[in-house]
């Protein structure tokens, strides 16, 4: 696994094949356009680690930011053509591993059988739950927020520790301060 946001912008071919497992995983109200993920890749505060395997071809991807003695992950995704391997897990526990950072992030509520299914997997990891309502900002101008939750590995929020998080995580990484 490597940190590498400058292999995206200097190889187009890389950033296309991590572009396509970016769309096949997320719905676009739940990502930026290419367009500002490039030049998201240039922000001091972001960082990507690919999985690659012995090709080059990319496997799967961490886009985390680091925040204020916390990291946040903003995406995770492994491609179509690795899922149900135990590959998300074995990157996602190197992440885990190459920090001493408590890390944050986002999941959809558990309102069916798969939402379930991704807070599990993270719960595996020590990650907790948090009950407090949160909303994603819209990526796109004009669009909606999405209802999410965050959970942490560190602890389970109080109310004044998710509003302080939430609100340096809407500056940070949304570029806002409300949604």
């Amino acid at each position: 696994m490597i940190t590498d946001n400058h292999a995206l912008l200097i190889h187009p071919e890389m950033f296309d094949s991590f572009w396509e497992i970016m769309t096949e995983s997320f719905p676009e109200n739940e990502r930026k356009s290419s367009e500002e993920y490039t030049k998201q890749l240039r922000i001091e505060h972001f960082a990507i680690k690919l999985q690659t395997d012995a090709s080059a071809n990319i496997q799967g991807f961490i886009g985390y930011w680091q925040l204020e003695g916390r990291l946040f992950v903003e995406h995770f995704a492994v491609s179509s053509k690795y899922r149900n391997q135990g590959l998300g897990g074995a990157i996602f526990s190197r992440f885990l591993e190459s920090t001493t950072l408590p890390v944050v992030l986002e999941v959809e509520p558990p309102l069916d059988e798969l939402t379930k299914r991704r807070i599990s997997f993270y719960e595996r990891f020590g990650f907790v739950l948090n009950s407090f309502h949160y909303l994603q900002p819209s990526y796109h101008p004009g669009g909606d927020a999405v209802e999410l939750r965050l959970m942490t590995n560190d602890n389970e929020l109080t109310e004044v520790q998710f509003r302080s998080m939430r609100d340096e995580i809407y500056k940070t990484v949304y570029n806002t301060t409300h949604v």
